[in-house]
């Protein structure tokens, strides 16, 4: 398989010198000066080894990417995430899950798939609604992992600050099923439990390597997270052809959603629930005479609400639900009279 003939380049990368040059030394001063061994470090297999450790032992692999934009990052996610599958599967095979079962942990385990573009996410509402869905109709499989590409910051607006809470607390809640992402940002790292950052800097094209800085974050009680510098990950480029036009294709695509102002997952759920809202014949039911409807906003508010609790939509703030009622109202009243008049 391909993903092991990765991991015998990967082998070679981690015996590779860090190629540090005198701009290096001036440009990272401090870390140099702080830390002169690590600073010429080649931490390629540590890091390998501790994301081995973390498959085999059940824990989320969490991690960050930093970098100026296409500098590389996604790449090295990407060859990342095929080691990260091609382990997993070793693993199933070395039985390292058997004991989930006795757990109560019931999460499909079965062998990961090749990494996919449909895997590369460009946000963390398109990852949010994914594992809901997954959760939902009971196909999420135990330690998928998944690139989050997110290039774009938050505009915020109705449920932006919502979606963070739902995001940060979806994120708790599909631990157990170990469900594992890169989270690529151009600016800093995003801290979601992650035990490591890696901040791309290198460009090696001719022997197509990327070097990134290597950061392990140190938790402790009453502490907020250090970063401690390991040294440097060398990642050879992967060669699937394949994946990496439909990435760019995915990637134009979703350049284009956001250009044209269409990218808020948030807003097309609000749009997508009012839309089914007004079909349910309680919200719909008009008073005898058909002027008005039967039911009162704030009753709708609460079909709205029976609804969510028997869990046919997701739940919303009260802004939102509002802005979904009045806009399920709206459609509702276009069909009635559009009804009247083919009468």
């Amino acid at each position: 398989m391909y993903y092991s003939k990765l991991k015998k380049m990967l082998i070679k990368c981690s015996q590779m010198r860090v190629p540090i040059s005198h701009e290096d030394r001036i440009k990272y001063r401090d870390i140099f000066e702080d830390n002169p061994v690590n600073f010429t470090k080649n931490a390629t297999k540590y890091y390998f080894m501790n994301m081995r450790n973390h498959i085999r032992t059940g824990k989320v692999w969490r991690n960050n990417i930093s970098g100026r934009v296409r500098h590389g990052k996604s790449e090295v996610a990407q060859t990342w995430i095929m080691l990260y599958i091609d382990e997993h599967n070793i693993a199933i095979k070395l039985n390292c899950f058997v004991k989930l079962k006795d757990e109560g942990i019931d999460y499909n385990i079965e062998k990961l798939k090749p990494l996919s573009h449909e895997d590369i996410l460009f946000s963390q509402s398109n990852y949010l609604y994914i594992l809901r869905e997954e959760e939902k109709t009971d196909t999420m499989i135990y330690g998928k992992p998944r690139i989050v590409d997110e290039d774009q910051i938050s505009t915020g607006g109705i449920g932006s600050y919502s979606e963070k809470l739902e995001i940060d607390n979806i994120n708790n809640i599909t631990a157990q099923a170990v469900q594992s992402e890169y989270q690529l940002r151009p600016d800093k790292f995003v801290l979601l439990n992650a035990p490591f950052g890696l901040h791309q800097e290198k460009m090696d094209r001719k022997n197509k390597i990327n070097w990134s800085m290597l950061y392990e974050f140190n938790t402790e009680p009453l502490r907020t997270k250090d970063y401690i510098f390991k040294g440097w990950v060398a990642t050879p480029l992967h060669d699937d052809k394949e994946l990496r036009i439909a990435y760019n294709r995915s990637k134009k695509e979703n350049i284009k959603k956001v250009l044209e102002g269409t990218a808020d997952l948030r807003l097309l759920e609000r749009h997508k629930v009012a839309l089914e809202l007004s079909k349910n014949e309680d919200f719909k039911t008009r008073t005898v005479n058909g002027k008005t409807f039967k039911y009162s906003k704030t009753q709708q508010n609460n079909i709205l609400n029976e609804l969510i609790i028997k869990g046919i939509f997701q739940n919303f703030n009260a802004i939102e639900k509002d802005e979904i009622v009045d806009y399920a109202r709206l459609i509702a009243e276009r069909e009635y009279e559009n009804a009247k008049k083919e009468k």
